[in-house]
């Protein structure tokens, strides 16, 4: 929880779209507080790797000029790598090992599933899950998460030639996890099917832990893309799809598409029943670019008939308020874009406000120079916290004087009138 208000800018970005949110955080509120998405001139990016870093930069600038509501100074960002080059995998350890160890064993175990060595990865890791029974030798679970060195390089040089700081670079299962969390209903078993640019991916969760994971590399942005040039229609299919405009030969392919998917799902649950227990999900979350079409969710009922299928909405993690964006939209006309549009951005700028352990591939470079300015802002706010209280002491002792001086001469006086009537004038007469 966050007692001194702060703010990220977090991007998202691929092939075809550029998309951005700034979340703040007070006390136990997140709350919106800008955002923009523009779609993307063919080529500028391609296949998660930018291949017109001018031409994005143009882009970029322009849309923090044009957010809603207003003009957005950014200085620091937050940043999920596209997930076509991020490997994700989660090892099994003993649980009496700490972390130190583990991340001196993943040195050896990360070759054996990843196709790069580490040496050629900027790369982190983080404990989802210890055994908890006392006495036995039980495992722990660690995702590990590694991104080509050069594709990281890559987007650190970009950001900063933008002037903005890269503080986190997160993964795609941590956008989606802290996007859905306190939205959602984790308690029990669940399953999440995230619909992404560049891949599927299939969350296997339990009590909001994550037990299971697998990334397919067929992603939904190429295949609607394609599809709708194929049928000469714009990024406006998706408006032409909520009036039931489109055509018959369109809608069915996409039916095929997201079918195929859905059970791609329960065969993962199915043919991985040891590590997913198919039996005990009992709550199936669909979510990403596309999930909000009509009819997917009564598609995904059909694979799960005995699941309880919800979309899996990052707007009810974070506090939105509409009147706040309805002005700039209303001027500028268009369709009010998807919640489900900034489920990433969402997502890692509440791991960045959250600071939740997890994943970080930001560079060690700049992970130390981030360490060492929350450090000097740790001792500058410790400075002025302190500064503080000691003014606050030297004013309670100052009055705290006062008040004793002032007690101290009422006595002196009181004293004096005492010897004047027992040695004055008044005392002979009594004599």
């Amino acid at each position: 929880m966050n007692f001194i208000p702060k703010s990220i800018v977090a991007f998202d970005l691929h092939d075809q779209v550029v998309q951005f949110v700034e979340l703040s955080q007070f006390g136990s509120t997140t709350e919106l507080k800008a955002f923009n998405r523009v779609d993307l001139p063919k080529g500028v990016i391609s296949l998660g790797r930018i291949q017109d870093a001018e031409a994005l930069k143009t882009v970029i600038r322009s849309m923090l000029e044009k957010a809603n509501p207003g003009p957005l100074d950014a200085k620091k960002v937050a940043f999920m790598f596209p997930s076509k080059h991020v490997f994700t995998h989660i090892f099994k350890f003993p649980s009496s090992f700490t972390l130190k160890e583990i991340r001196k064993a993943l040195v050896y175990e990360v070759e054996t599933v990843v196709p790069f060595s580490v040496e050629e990865m900027v790369w982190d890791c983080a404990i989802l899950e210890k055994g908890k029974e006392a006495g036995k030798d039980l495992t722990q679970m660690v995702l590990f998460a590694g991104v080509p060195k050069m594709v990281s390089e890559e987007y650190v040089q970009f950001f900063q030639s933008l002037g903005l700081k890269p503080v986190l670079f997160s993964i795609h299962v941590h956008a989606i996890l802290e996007a859905l969390n306190s939205g959602m209903n984790f308690k029990n078993q669940s399953m999440i099917i995230d619909l992404d640019p560049y891949s599927t991916t299939y969350l296997v969760l339990k009590g909001g832990t994550l037990k299971y994971i697998l990334g397919s590399s067929d992603g939904s942005e190429r295949f609607f893309v394609e599809l709708a040039e194929k049928n000469e229609l714009g990024p406006n299919w998706i408006d032409l799809w909520r009036k039931g405009e489109l055509k018959r030969e369109f809608v069915d392919a996409v039916h095929s598409f997201v079918d195929q998917k859905f059970v791609e799902a329960k065969n993962v649950l199915e043919l991985n029943a040891s590590d997913t227990n198919f039996a005990a999900v009992d709550t199936v979350y669909l979510t990403g670019e596309y999930a909000s079409l009509t009819g997917l969710a009564d598609r995904l009922h059909a694979v799960f008939p005995d699941k309880k299928v919800l979309v899996g909405d990052p707007k009810f993690s974070v506090k939105v308020d509409d009147q706040r964006f309805l002005a700039k939209h209303q001027k500028e006309g268009g369709s009010i874009p998807f919640s489900v549009f900034f489920l990433n951005a969402i997502g890692v700028a509440k791991h960045f406000l959250l600071r939740r352990d997890g994943i970080n591939l930001l560079p060690e470079a700049l992970k130390r120079d981030f360490f060492f300015e929350r450090l000097e802002k740790f001792f500058l706010v410790s400075s002025f916290a302190l500064t503080v209280f000691m003014l606050f002491v030297s004013t309670w002792l100052l009055i705290v004087q006062q008040n004793l001086t002032q007690t101290r001469t009422v006595l002196e006086i009181q004293k004096k009138r005492i010897e004047n009537t027992l040695y004055g004038t008044r005392y002979q007469e009594i004599h």
